[in-house]
């Protein structure tokens, strides 16, 4: 291969070279915004599903149709398109009533540490090579003595303890 003596074509392959690398790195800015902006808003999304089902769930209890809870989380999981929505219960809660309806039902380790922290805790996961991304939050639902709505009053609980949290795992892929 012979070396490139003219001016004009060493600038051209610079030029080339340099917009190359450019478009390279604002399509870098632009996937990581985008990627950025869809997490952001199914965090949102998330977390107006948990807060909608701790009010529902609030209102069955107080309407005293809790048994009838798995219709409207069934409905909510194909709405929002959930995988996973689950009612956690807290030890006082199991003190009180027993365990969960629900048999068999195992707490992931994001679970059973907003249990025991009594904090909301979420997690992504992703799986590149099974193309998988799924965001898990958990909310805590603690103990409240507002005037319409008072958990202490049918709960064996304090004012701010841990009554249970809401679980849901969506998948973003």
């Amino acid at each position: 291969m012979k070396p490139i003596r003219s001016i004009k074509t060493k600038l051209i392959i610079r030029i080339t070279i340099a917009f190359i690398l450019l478009s390279m790195v604002l399509q870098a800015i632009v996937f990581r915004s985008f990627r950025s902006l869809t997490l952001e808003s199914a965090q949102d999304k998330a977390k107006t599903v948990a807060a909608l089902t701790r009010d529902a769930i609030t209102s069955f209890m107080v309407l005293g149709v809790y048994d009838k809870r798995e219709v409207f989380l069934d409905r909510l999981k194909y709405a929002y398109g959930l995988k996973e929505l689950k009612i956690l219960r807290g030890a006082n809660v199991v003190r009180q009533f027993g365990e969960s309806v629900t048999k068999g039902q195992s707490l992931s380790a994001l679970e059973s540490e907003a249990l025991q922290m009594g904090e909301q805790r979420d997690n992504l996961r992703e799986r590149f090579l099974a193309k998988e991304v799924e965001y898990a939050l958990v909310i805590p639902y603690k103990a409240d003595s507002d005037q319409r709505v008072r958990c202490i009053s049918c709960h064996e609980a304090r004012e701010g303890e841990l009554l249970g949290a809401i679980s849901l795992v969506m998948d973003l892929s």
